[in-house]
């Protein structure tokens, strides 16, 4: 079975704008990665209610305090050309990955217990 991190190194890198926030939303995760965080951060990936940004979105300097370990939703955004997680700044990495590979990426993370 492949392991988050594997499945992390088949999404490629975007360089995005500074203090963008665009991917910060209410952010899903399975189960796997949650706990993850919860081990690493000390508490549950949660979202404000209000503004729907994610709870590890570091407002002070717009930066995920998280990212080594974001999830992997979190990691798509901008990686592909399917609409939902397409840049709106047109931050892009060198290739696209399909919806195909995003679908099969987030498919093995989520059978991971």
């Amino acid at each position: 079975m492949k392991t988050i991190d594997d499945l992390y190194a088949q999404i490629p890198n975007v360089m995005c704008k500074s203090g963008c926030s665009e991917c910060c939303g209410p952010v899903m995760a399975s189960e796997a990665e949650r706990l993850r965080i919860f081990e690493a951060a000390g508490r549950e990936l949660d979202f404000d209610t209000t503004t729907l940004e994610c709870g590890f979105l570091d407002k002070a300097t717009g930066k995920c305090s998280i990212y080594p370990i974001r999830p992997a939703i979190c990691r798509l955004f901008g990686v592909t050309d399917t609409p939902l997680l397409k840049c709106p700044h047109g931050c892009a990495p060198f290739q696209f990955i399909t919806k195909r590979d995003c679908d099969y990426i987030l498919g093995q993370i989520e059978g991971i217990a």
